[in-house]
């Protein structure tokens, strides 16, 4: 079946279009929490974006009359689907949770890489010249915004009062929490930094320093990470090796160490979150090797329906874990969400995957530093993120996704500028 030509438009129209949904994603993803507080349609902001990803997907392959998979897709579709026979596999054979909650916590798991295809299909068409000068312009523009208010909240809490870490008061301004703000610089720093533009870097300056300001462990640990990258990569030049990764792991375990060493060490066993890690390894070994299946252990729909699994393992008898307290820490970490629901195989799996991804980052390191640096920092945000919240569940993934998914688009088109080979299934 042959393909059906695309609707015709004037040259530079698509361009266009795709130029001007990305800018108002940016406006969206990065102010997504203070939107929320407006009306609460906003607080479907990335689920929206994370399904239209996926919905251009079906639409351009019903128009063409066939699914078209890159073979270099097709490597991590593979671990993908293990993830998911993996969590599904718990929930058919355990049953602990109603299918309404499975799904919506598939879906949570999923929507990271649905992102992904987002920034693949919008990207490309905004990597010229003229749209990344015309994007900059507007990252330069809300940062300066935020910047302002950031100074604001520094001489008076206008916000009302936030935490006190360090002897300082954290930076929150009219976010929900310090960790989406956090997630938003980080959005920011990403954006600015693939569309970089000499201008951008006392824009970058700002946005480093109001993550760091949040004075969250793993936001203090990633600004200084992408200052060493960006002092390695773009002013000295120099190419990553192995080893250097082994280096700036250590030097975020020494940076994060008092963090890490107050929850797992001095707590032990009496926080949450060192509860929920030590018993999804428990879980990992009483349900091998699949897991008590999606949403069920770790996940906010396992909180919003409390998991039988929490009451297998004892949690209602554990202040920070129990049903009847509204402030129990069940949803703070990641890692506890893939080893408890889909034990050793689904695990493997998603650490494959996250490989994979990695692997269509590094090539971009010969094509575009600025691009490579972007792609690696969003990936180490995430890891760091990982430890502390449910990183590549969170909203604020999103749009950090978005952009990746654009980078290995990018990647993509430079690699393999003549096509790369890909599986045609036609539709009849």
């Amino acid at each position: 079946m042959k393909d059906r030509p695309a609707p015709k438009l004037p040259d530079g129209v698509w361009d266009s279009v795709h130029n001007y949904i990305l800018v108002a994603l940016i406006y969206l993803l990065a102010l997504q929490s203070p939107l929320e507080g407006i009306s609460g349609i906003f607080k479907y902001i990335d689920e929206f974006v994370a399904v239209a990803g996926l919905l251009c997907w079906g639409i351009s392959s019903i128009h063409h009359g066939r699914f078209r998979i890159k073979h270099y897709v097709f490597a991590a579709v593979i671990p993908l689907t293990v993830f998911l026979l993996a969590g599904f596999a718990g929930n058919i054979l355990y049953r602990y949770q109603p299918w309404s909650f499975v799904l919506k916590d598939l879906f949570t798991n999923f929507k990271f890489f649905m992102a992904l295809l987002t920034g693949y299909a919008l990207m490309p068409k905004c990597m010229n010249k003229a749209a990344m000068r015309h994007i900059g312009i507007h990252l330069r523009l809300i940062t300066a915004l935020l910047f302002a208010v950031f100074c604001i909240e520094r001489v008076s809490p206008v916000f009302g009062e936030t935490e006190v870490r360090y002897g300082l008061r954290s930076a929150q301004m009219f976010y929900y929490h310090a960790t989406y703000l956090a997630g938003s610089m980080a959005f920011l720093i990403t954006a600015m930094t693939v569309f970089y533009d000499k201008r951008n870097l006392p824009f970058i300056g700002m946005t480093l320093l109001m993550l760091m300001f949040t004075l969250r462990s793993k936001a203090i640990v990633s600004a200084m990470v992408y200052v060493m990258l960006f002092m390695f990569l773009i002013v000295i030049k120099g190419k990553l090796k192995l080893w250097h990764f082994a280096v700036l792991g250590a030097a975020a375990l020494v940076i994060g160490w008092e963090q890490i060493s107050f929850y797992f060490i001095d707590l032990g066993g009496a926080s949450g979150r060192s509860i929920m890690t030590s018993t999804s390894f428990q879980i990992m070994k009483d349900y091998f090797p699949i897991g008590t299946g999606f949403g069920t252990y770790g996940s906010a729909a396992a909180a919003e329906n409390y998991s039988p699994v929490y009451m297998l393992y004892g949690f209602n008898d554990i202040h920070e874990l129990a049903s009847w307290n509204p402030m129990a820490f069940l949803n703070d970490t990641f890692w506890p969400i893939i080893i408890g629901q889909t034990g050793l195989i689904g695990t493997f799996a998603y650490l494959v995957l996250l490989v994979l991804v990695l692997t269509k980052v590094i090539p971009l390191a010969r094509i575009n530093r600025y691009c490579f640096l972007g792609g690696l920092f969003i990936l180490v945000y995430l890891l760091i993120s990982s430890t502390a919240e449910p990183a590549f569940n969170n909203a604020v993934a999103i749009p950090l996704a978005v952009i990746l998914g654009g980078l290995i688009r990018f990647m993509e088109q430079n690699k393999y500028p003549n096509g790369c080979k890909a599986t045609h299934i036609v539709l009849q």
